[in-house]
């Protein structure tokens, strides 16, 4: 058996090894009722059932020592070109409901 969670860790990896068992969830109160110890598999892991939690994952951080005014310039083009791609419309608004991470 092999599991693994997500780079940036969106969707949480519960689990809960017991004998030659494994029950794993994306949801906390879906392992509850088994009354163990309950684990969570960190973001950007992966794991087997014969060993510890591996890394497969770090995020890089480019640090462009950006002035404010060019921070800003660049992140109004990164939403704007966002939003455009992904409202097809020929209106002048666009509204986005979902605010997580992976939208």
């Amino acid at each position: 058996m092999f599991y693994a969670r997500d780079r940036i860790g969106i969707v949480p990896l519960y689990y809960v090894e017991n004998h030659n068992l494994l029950y794993i969830a994306s949801e906390l109160k879906a392992l509850t009722f088994l009354n163990q110890k309950i684990k969570v598999l960190p973001p950007g892991h992966w794991k087997s059932q014969t060993g510890e939690p591996k890394r497969y994952f770090v995020p890089e951080y480019n640090n462009k020592n950006w002035k404010l005014s060019e921070f800003i310039l660049q992140l109004h083009d990164t939403v704007i070109n966002a939003v455009k791609k992904r409202v097809n419309t020929d209106l002048p608004v666009g509204v986005i409901y979902s605010g997580g991470l992976d939208s």
